[in-house]
């Protein structure tokens, strides 16, 4: 910690202040780590956001930056853990397909990222089904508790989703027969399966 921080202080409250600091983080990171183990011995999701922060003025977009490398750790020491990597980790989101592709506990869900960029959710769902086992994305999620704006977002979402599969079909990537399965997978099925809401079965891949 910088002298700065608190410079009217005498150095003897400075170091008590920055001992009290580091045992309160450290704290923190006792009780997140206990939580995070208990999530996966009671079969709990854990949610993260990740990416752009809503709002203006206020982001550090260095925190921002390196989120895929703090959520790396997490998924390296909490393997059992299972957990959801929300808005695609947005202006940075190639890292997060990397993560999704790596680690069998990481799934990303793309709420709210239609919304912050539509053509960005197109390439990264382009992308990710590339890379990436499809059972491990989610293409929607609202955002927000009115109908009006869920009902909006919902729309830019299905165009969204229409010509990112439009794209890869008419490169040949996907064959045309497969994209009604794949359209019910990634917009409901993953969800329903990833949270135990139905009895599909389990097709979880790393």
């Amino acid at each position: 910690m910088r002298q700065g921080y608190f410079p009217t202080m005498p150095t003897e409250s400075a170091h008590y202040m920055l001992s009290v600091l580091t045992t309160s983080r450290r704290c923190k990171i006792i009780c997140s780590a206990i939580a995070w183990t208990r999530l996966a011995s009671a079969a709990y999701r854990c949610k993260l956001h990740t990416g752009v922060l809503a709002g203006y003025g206020v982001m550090q977009l260095g925190r921002t930056r390196s989120n895929a490398a703090d959520v790396c750790r997490l998924l390296q020491e909490f393997p059992e853990t299972r957990f959801v990597l929300m808005h695609i980790g947005y202006p940075y989101e190639h890292e997060f397909i990397a993560l999704a592709k790596h680690y069998p506990n990481a799934a990303i869900d793309m709420c709210w990222a239609w919304i912050i960029n539509p053509v960005a959710g197109v390439r990264f769902l382009k992308e990710f089904l590339m890379a990436v086992p499809s059972n491990k994305i989610f293409t929607f999620g609202g955002d927000y508790v009115a109908v009006e704006p869920i009902y909006g977002h919902a729309f830019v979402a299905r165009r969204g989703i229409a010509q990112a599969l439009s794209q890869l079909v008419a490169e040949g990537w996907i064959a045309l027969e497969n994209t009604h399965d794949l359209i019910d997978q990634i917009m409901r099925g993953n969800a329903l399966q990833f949270f135990r809401k139905g009895h599909r079965a389990d097709t979880t891949h790393s």
